[in-house]
């Protein structure tokens, strides 16, 4: 259980090794992108993926941001998606 769900610590936790939400992510991702792939092609694929959002519901906090961790450009690029994992 994380102490503090403040933007840079949900980002600090998620990037660190021991925690592999970063793996998780990339798992996710590959698998969305895959499918997305067979409907759309590569190029489609890649512009109807978002980003991923990580909800922390023990640190969230109404009308606040904390326990929200969102990631929009890490992971979405079509020769990491692969490269990553295999």
């Amino acid at each position: 259980m994380l102490e503090d769900y403040s933007t840079i610590s949900l980002k600090r936790n998620v990037e660190n090794l021991e925690s592999r939400y970063d793996l998780q992510r990339d798992i996710y991702a590959l698998v969305l992108y895959e499918y997305l792939k067979n409907l759309f092609g590569p190029k489609e694929a890649l512009q109807k993926i978002g980003g991923v959002y990580y909800f922390f519901l023990r640190g969230m906090i109404y009308g606040e941001s904390s326990g929200i961790y969102s990631d929009f450009f890490g992971v979405w690029k079509e020769s990491n998606l692969s490269v990553k994992l295999f």
